[in-house]
């Protein structure tokens, strides 16, 4: 596992580095269980959590590293291409290339919106790119009753140039959206919703340079720190324990995914259902909504940090 765990704030270090890279390098201790073209997905068991770890490979053409670096890391275009975001902002910055923000997702009823804290850490090198991120605990956004707090224990990309206009892209996460979704329904999801996931980050990555050429195509944070205007930590701010109880259900959902509902997650997860469709029985309610909070979990926890919003600190 990595040497971050959950809470833990401070910027991440060359040991973390090499630690999540040997995550996505080193398949040896992963099950393999999706292959399809250019896209292999792995999974792993962990002892900090029934949830399981995901990771996604794929080699993407006709995208250049640094284009999908940008994609990832461009809070403002996220909103055109993100259909789940609520809202999202960052809260303070903990080093020039490490910041706290805050994510809200949309759920489908009768499941809550769920909402995230987490600290992510960015690197720039020659020819890689690396985001990796953990929940933590910030006083100014604590647990809200009509929303249920995620966990991201570890999720992070890794972006390698390849040719010109061609690139390896690796994902990995960890990610619990809690309330009253059993481990084995998370798991069972997050594997086959993850390489989508992935597709539509590299869909949207192509799209990328003629969007930023039109809005403010100078403006790179991630890139020039001296953009960046965040108020710096105050680690006053910093919980030193959960502000929530991290293993409990939220008894305020209305629906308990129940446990003869695994074919039927498992066939509506491969095609997801229409948003506005109704649902006939509170078992399709499960079935048909929970995919889209599962991917709501795996999105958040790991991509694009949310717009700058500067919040009193002391």
């Amino acid at each position: 596992m990595a040497s971050f765990t959950v809470g833990d704030v401070r910027p991440a270090g060359e040991h973390d580095i090499k630690v999540f890279k040997n995550l996505m390098d080193d398949d040896s201790t992963w099950k393999k269980v999706f292959t399809k073209k250019e896209t292999v997905v792995y999974v792993k068991n962990t002892e900090n959590s029934p949830i399981q770890m995901v990771k996604v490979k794929i080699n993407a053409v006709d995208l250049s590293a640094a284009d999908l670096y940008d994609t990832l890391m461009d809070p403002d275009y996220r909103r055109s291409w993100d259909k789940y975001m609520v809202e999202g902002y960052d809260l303070c910055l903990v080093s020039p290339n490490t910041d706290i923000g805050y994510y809200l997702v949309k759920s489908f009823p009768p499941f809550k919106n769920r909402d995230s804290v987490t600290l992510r850490s960015w690197f720039q090198y020659e020819n890689e790119y690396i985001i990796m991120n953990h929940s933590v605990f910030h006083a100014a956004e604590p647990p809200k009753k009509e929303y249920v707090r995620a966990i991201s224990y570890l999720s992070g990309y890794i972006v390698r140039k390849t040719g010109p206009s061609s690139c390896f892209f690796g994902f990995v996460t960890q990610s619990d959206p809690r309330g009253k979704f059993p481990s084995w329904a998370v798991n069972k999801i997050a594997q086959i919703i993850a390489p989508s996931t992935v597709s539509k980050l590299v869909k949207a990555a192509r799209a990328y340079p003629q969007w930023k050429a039109q809005n403010s195509p100078s403006i790179k944070p991630w890139i020039y720190p001296e953009q960046n205007k965040l108020a710096p930590l105050n680690f006053e701010d910093i919980l030193s324990s959960p502000d929530f109880e991290m293993s409990a259900k939220d008894e305020t959902e209305e629906i308990e995914v129940p446990e003869d509902a695994s074919s039927t997650i498992a066939e509506t997860s491969e095609n997801l259902v229409d948003d506005d469709k109704g649902c006939e029985s509170d078992k399709t309610a499960v079935s048909n909504t929970m995919p889209e909070v599962v991917e709501e979990a795996i999105v958040p926890q790991c991509a694009p940090g949310p717009a700058q919003r500067s919040i009193p600190i002391g």
